[in-house]
């Protein structure tokens, strides 16, 4: 994250420089000869520098690295979860990833349009329906869970 908080207030100084031209400063922020040329030179745009998007992309890498990395810590401290339903076995799989259903035959046509509707996909290999854990995983294992409990009871 810190690496790319350099680049990011780089690029930023960088363009400072350029609105001034300093060449002089660039090159003492460490850009060659050559790449303080090209960025003196216009795109098709007529914008020299780094355009304003190459900034916002930065920021949006680094809030999406952050997020991901508090998902997998949130991950690594929790636990397994299993609930039994109705005639299905809901869990939670940290170690491997996946949100799945388990049924102990094959489920009805309902059932399997329910899970197909909210992305849960046959797994031979585990002999259950699953979908990546994520958060929007496990809201749509909540709303499954819900809507089988409903129809069984």
């Amino acid at each position: 994250m810190a690496a790319l908080d350099a680049v990011h207030a780089k690029m930023k100084r960088a363009n400072y420089a350029i609105r001034r031209e300093a060449r002089s400063e660039l090159a003492e922020m460490g850009f060659s000869p050559g790449q303080i040329e090209e960025l003196f030179k216009p795109d098709l745009a007529g914008r020299i520098g780094f355009p304003s998007y190459a900034l916002s992309n930065n920021r949006a890498n680094a809030r999406r690295i952050i997020e991901r990395t508090r998902t997998l810590e949130a991950q690594a401290d929790g636990t397994d979860i299993r609930q039994e339903g109705e005639g299905y076995v809901y869990r939670e799989d940290l170690a491997e990833n996946p949100v799945m259903f388990e049924f102990p035959d094959k489920p009805d046509a309902a059932a399997r349009d329910l899970l197909r509707r909210h992305a849960f996909k046959w797994s031979p290999s585990r002999g259950a329906w699953v979908r990546q854990l994520t958060p929007a995983g496990r809201y749509a294992g909540k709303l499954v869970r819900q809507a089988l409990d409903e129809v069984r009871s």
